[in-house]
């Protein structure tokens, strides 16, 4: 066997023994998640899919986490493919009566949306920034923040500057 045909059978090899390494395919995930993320219109969303097939996009992504990025996972621990603020999205309907609430979780931000008789009522977003959660409602503005403090109460800051402490025996009812 020639030099190149023993490189050409330890590439195979080591592709073919690597790729059991099972993991997380964030690459693939975070394609999945662009894709999604596109527009609203589904037909939109299934047009740049179907370009991403024929490119072949999914396929070098789906490669590329089976053979590189979930083996570096299966061997380290950690994929280098970060998901922490690409996770999918997450959605959960409370419906009353003509009344609607939807939250959906993505990545480190809560959406809170109402609707009363299938027309918006208004929303809220919850972001999560560093140690502090930040309530901003439909136009942007903050409305509070809250952070939970080494003695395990909470401490809220209403958009106006007044604080407040939040303590587990407040929720006992």
């Amino acid at each position: 066997m020639g030099r190149r045909q023993q490189i050409t059978a330890l590439v195979v090899a080591l592709a073919v023994g690597c790729a059991g390494c099972f993991g997380s395919f964030n690459l693939t995930r975070k394609l999945y998640n662009w894709n999604d993320s596109v527009s609203k219109d589904k037909w939109i969303k299934e047009a740049v899919f179907l370009v991403l097939i024929w490119a072949p996009i999914y396929s070098l992504a789906g490669l590329g986490d089976a053979v590189i990025f979930n083996t570096i996972e299966f061997w380290s621990g950690e994929n280098p493919i970060d998901m922490k603020t690409t996770s999918l999205p997450q959605t959960k309907r409370i419906v009353r009566g003509d009344d609607e609430v939807r939250l959906r979780v993505q990545g480190h931000e809560l959406w809170i949306e109402q609707f009363a008789r299938g027309k918006s009522a208004g929303s809220l977003r919850i972001v999560q920034q560093g140690e502090r959660s930040v309530a901003i409602d439909q136009d942007g503005r903050v409305l509070l923040t809250a952070q939970t403090l080494p003695d395990g109460t909470v401490l809220i800051t209403e958009a106006g500057g007044t604080q407040s402490v939040l303590r587990d025996s407040d929720l006992a009812g």
